[in-house]
């Protein structure tokens, strides 16, 4: 069951990004192949990945073990812990372009840290907003990259 669940998401992934690489611009000089020649490749190499997991996941007995294996974990504390940051990072990119870079970076990276060092919360705050600061002054700055300012005046 994990290899078929593997290439499921291998294919999934491969859909996404092909339609990613339709939405690529053609221009009407530089190389005749285009932008779109490498992205394509690795499309083409994630769904051979995915084959392969299809094949390597074939038997009857190997599809039960691995469903055995799945169906506990999914009743650990860990797979709840995946699911909890899964939603997590949702929210974050749902709430990226409303609440801008850097605040919802810090919000996003305090509370990931702050669950990941339950010893010491005040360092892993401190490093979180340090980063997403840092970060920001990066891009924005030195870079030039425009980030979404969110309800931030700056």
């Amino acid at each position: 069951m994990t290899y078929v669940f593997l290439a499921a998401t291998a294919f999934v992934i491969a859909g996404a990004y092909w339609i990613g690489i339709t939405q690529i611009p053609l221009l009407g000089f530089g190389d005749p192949l285009g932008p779109k020649l490498l992205p394509s490749f690795l499309a083409a190499a994630l769904v051979a990945v995915g084959c392969a997991l299809l094949v390597e996941g074939r038997s009857i007995a190997g599809l039960k073990t691995d469903f055995t294996r799945f169906s506990t974990f999914v009743r650990t504390r860990e797979f709840g812990l995946i699911a909890a940051v899964t939603c997590w990072t949702a929210l974050y990119f749902t709430a990226f372009a409303y609440l801008g870079y850097l605040l919802s970076t810090s919000l996003f990276l305090t509370v990931l840290m702050a669950t990941a060092h339950r010893g010491n919360r005040l360092v892993a705050v401190t490093v979180a907003i340090s980063f997403s600061v840092g970060s920001y002054l990066l891009f924005a700055l030195l870079f030039a990259v425009p980030l979404p300012r969110g309800i931030l005046p700056f």
